[in-house]
């Protein structure tokens, strides 16, 4: 018995990165030297102390087949990352296999500070140096753009604040033009409906009768038109970026 709980305690040990608890890099998939990822962990853990917020970088080879979005969340729960009471703390993670990324921000503080704007702004930031196989320089991008968002947290104007509510007033906006415009069709067509009612289209050319008392002694029926429907299905942004929210997190994941 004591062998199998041996056993089960050291498989658990093994699924997490060594220094799981205070560290802030994890390059799993090998993309930095030895001296690039002690560069940017020492200064994502400066910053962390400076703002009492979690800064983390992951990279992996692959998620085993999961939205690399659920697996950084997943991540930053079983590692227990984050500052506070409430954790707060933002996760970027790279899975090579599929060249995807996923940016995500847990706690109140967190997604106050990396608005939905404040993240369109900071993948920017960094997707072209990733595209381009610069890990260090996308990785030193993502830590500039965390200072930034936090700083102007701290001061009390976080990046993106008022764009994302002026997103919300147009989309309300939006939905009463839509709603108002579906009235009035409904309007239009329910007196257009109530005049015409009475009318009898005939089944075949046969039932129609010039003015002139001309009758039509052959029927041919030619169909000269075919009405199609089509369903547009929505689809992700060319390089596959969606935000999500929920859980205490909010984020971002895509391609580079």
């Amino acid at each position: 018995m004591r062998k199998w709980m041996m056993v089960a305690v050291l498989l658990v040990c093994l699924a997490l990165p060594a220094g799981a608890g205070g560290s802030a890099l994890w390059d799993e998939a090998g993309l930095l030297s030895a001296g690039e990822a002690q560069a940017l962990e020492a200064r994502a853990v400066a910053l962390a102390e400076t703002y009492d917020f979690g800064i983390y970088l992951v990279t992996v080879p692959d998620t085993g087949g999961r939205d690399a979005y659920a697996y950084a969340t997943a991540l930053f729960q079983d590692w227990d990352l984050g500052y506070g009471g409430e954790r707060n703390g933002v996760i970027l993670l790279l899975s090579m296999a599929q060249r995807e990324y996923a940016l995500a921000v847990h706690g109140a503080y967190g997604r106050a500070a990396f608005t939905a704007y404040g993240q369109d702004k900071m993948t920017e930031a960094f997707l072209e140096d990733f595209g381009n196989d610069q890990w260090y320089a996308g990785f030193s991008s993502y830590l500039d753009s965390c200072e930034t968002y936090l700083a102007a947290a701290g001061e009390g104007r976080p990046i993106g604040q008022n764009t994302d509510a002026q997103r919300h007033g147009a989309l309300m906006k939006l939905a009463g033009a839509a709603a108002v415009g579906l009235v009035a069709a409904g309007v239009t067509l329910g007196i257009f409906w109530a005049r015409m009612h009475t009318a009898r289209t005939p089944g075949t050319a046969a039932g129609y009768e010039t003015q002139a008392g001309l009758q039509l002694t052959q029927q041919l029926d030619i169909f000269t038109h075919r009405t199609e429907s089509r369903r547009v299905i929505p689809s992700e942004n060319a390089n596959g970026q969606r935000h999500h929210s929920g859980g205490g997190f909010s984020g971002k994941r895509g391609k580079f």
